[in-house]
């Protein structure tokens, strides 16, 4: 097996040929190089990142990415090929030729989002010269000096000034195909609806709205969302005050659309979050191809499956929670790429069917019109008792959404060097399956593992105590590990702050490597190594390109401030939290029993491999 010297005094690390009985044995067929031009790319990159004086079995990470620093001008790997990716972005949208009226749209927002000397008014005619309050808020985006600036803000602070607004806006109503997890309430205010948060609600509530809203409208209202909105607006009396600090919020929201208007890069984000399905299938269409969002979803079934085979297998589950784990891993959603509800272009046409005349408006009548249709849209959704999966706010964008019990993941994550035709398939396994691991994780992490049986028609929907108290024990273990990371400054990490993206973290990283070992043993699978990396195992490929994504500039005052308020944990501890758990790492790199990255004692969340 080829193996990586721990020679410190060396300048590159020095290639050995050794054979170990608990090394996997390679064969020639596995021993190819990869050398498209991706492939040299991926592999030179992440050579240049390494830094060959530190003994990857002392600190994998600084191994891994400790010449990040001299090697980048971004602060994260990550974050590098985000900005490649809104590069890509922004010439689509400047040069492409509108052929629906989604993207007809887009192309005048676009126009009237770039232009440079125009002056936008936030409130029409019918609010102007009503109060000094009105007025106030009216220019508050502009010009205020700081004293009038304290002055709104200390009118819209006395929340108790604000009355309990009572607006019939329809009736409590429960779909009889959905299950709700939360306590549903007898409401004789204002509902907010499910899937909704109240920024949103509160954005979308306009005076001129709220009468008409009141006609037809059946929606959820969720306890603790409920109490929210209660304690928002207090037990004041006065039904204009409230509808004052709607408009303030709404002035708000607009405002955020003027400040960085003139920047290239804020419109970008404003088309993202406006045009989402849009955009994600016009850079589909463009950058990625439909081909390649096949593929990503039949590796994301591969993993699901992988997950309940898994859960099968361990020992330490009862026969019960093994089948309402697996049922539950069955019904979760998986979005790749573009929200389910925009995959047929007919649903995004029909949206945007909604604005009307859109030339003839003024950039924030269309801003405002933009988002008025997509929370009418919500409201459509949850009306009709339908899924939400999510609208994007971003193209870059990977996340478990617990309401809707589904991972989503968008358009940006499909792209090199996540996943490319030219990469082996192991790197995109590595690379994007890794993420989508990670996520489905988060269904089963350390908050919610057991407590998501509310999508099973089962009888009995508790998990077994003796279950749940001996996975409590296995996460114990991770945040054991994770309060003795330090950082440079002697401060210790969280491991208890940080518990359920390091769960998530360790049963991604679990997945994908067993999927990776399966195809190892396969001996019809060719595994390829990148070119730059030659001199490396395939095992060995895998773990360098893991810890490459996250490489990231070293830890000052301001980052490890960050990481302290953080739920995840810092990308140094993300690395070695996951490789000292490995024992496959160990084997690849020859780690001593008792080395930094190879404790005696390992943490597994499935059973021991």
């Amino acid at each position: 097996m080829i193996l990586v010297s721990q020679n410190s005094e060396s300048s590159n690390p020095k290639v050995l040929t050794q054979k170990s009985p608990n090394a996997t044995e390679e064969i020639p067929k596995i021993a190819q190089i990869c050398r498209t031009p991706e492939c040299l790319r991926l592999g030179n990159r992440t050579r240049i990142l390494m830094n060959p004086k530190i003994k990857p079995c002392d600190d994998f990470y600084e191994f891994a990415c400790g010449n990040f620093a001299n090697s980048s001008k971004t602060w994260s790997e990550t974050y590098r090929y985000q900005v490649e990716n809104e590069q890509k972005l922004w010439e689509l949208v400047e040069n492409f030729e509108p052929t629906t009226k989604s993207e007809r749209i887009l192309k005048i927002f676009w126009g009237k989002c770039r232009q440079k000397n125009n002056l936008e008014p936030i409130f029409k005619d019918s609010w102007k010269n009503a109060s000094l309050t009105q007025l106030l808020i009216e220019i508050a985006p502009f010009f205020l000096a700081d004293k009038e600036q304290i002055l709104i803000n200390k009118i819209f602070s006395g929340r108790n000034n604000i009355m309990e607004m009572k607006l019939e806006i329809g009736q409590q109503y429960k779909p009889k195909n959905r299950t709700n997890r939360d306590k549903l309430v007898d409401f004789r205010e204002i509902p907010v609806p499910k899937f909704m948060n109240l920024t949103q609600y509160i954005q979308f509530l306009l005076p001129e709205n709220e009468r008409k809203l009141a006609e037809n409208w059946k929606v959820l209202v969720v306890k603790k969302e409920f109490e929210a909105l209660e304690n928002y607006l207090g037990n004041a009396t006065n039904l204009k005050s409230v509808r004052n600090m709607l408009m303030n919020k709404w002035r708000e929201k607009l405002g955020s659309y003027l400040v960085k208007k003139r920047k290239n890069i804020g419109c970008l984000k404003k088309a993202q979050k406006l045009f989402g399905g849009t955009l994600s299938m016009m850079f589909i269409n463009k950058y990625i191809g439909l081909k390649t969002v096949e593929k990503a979803n039949i590796l994301s079934e591969e993993i699901r499956n992988e997950f309940i085979e898994q859960i099968e297998k361990s020992t330490w589950i009862d026969k019960k929670s093994k089948k309402l784990l697996k049922e539950e891993a069955k019904l979760l959603g998986i979005s790749i790429g573009i929200p389910d509800e925009f995959k047929n272009p007919e649903n995004i046409e029909k949206m945007y069917s909604r604005i009307e005349k859109p030339e003839n408006q003024s950039y924030l009548e269309l801003v405002e019109n933009l988002l008025k249709m997509n929370m009418e849209e919500t409201f459509l959704r949850v009306a009709q008792a339908q899924k939400i999966t999510y609208y994007a706010k971003s193209l870059h964008y990977a996340g478990f959404l617990p309401k809707s019990f589904r991972i989503s993941l968008s358009a940006f994550y499909l792209t090199y060097p996540k996943i490319h035709k030219n990469l082996p398939d192991w790197s995109m396994k590595v690379n994007f399956g890794r993420i989508v691991a990670h996520e489905l994780g988060h269904a089963f992490d350390a908050k919610k593992f057991g407590k998501n049986f509310e999508h099973i028609e089962y009888p009995k929907k508790k998990m077994n105590r003796k279950t749940r108290k001996e996975f409590d024990r296995r996460i114990g273990c991770l945040i054991s590990q994770y309060d003795k990371f330090e950082f440079p400054d002697g401060s210790k990490s969280s491991g208890k702050r940080t518990k359920n993206e390091d769960s998530s973290d360790k049963i991604g990283f679990d997945l994908i490597f067993r999927i990776l070992q399966r195809d190892l043993r396969n001996s019809s699978k060719i595994m390829e190594k990148l070119q730059g990396l030659e001199e490396f195992s395939i095992e060995q490929n895998w773990f360098l390109t893991f810890a490459s994504y996250h490489c990231q500039i070293p830890y000052d005052k301001n980052l490890i401030e960050l990481y302290r308020k953080e739920s995840h944990s810092a990308r140094k501890f993300r690395v070695n939290g996951i490789v000292m758990n490995s024992p496959e790492f160990s084997k690849a790199f020859q780690c001593e029993p008792g080395s930094l990255m190879n404790p005696k004692e390992k943490c597994e969340l499935f059973d021991e491999k």
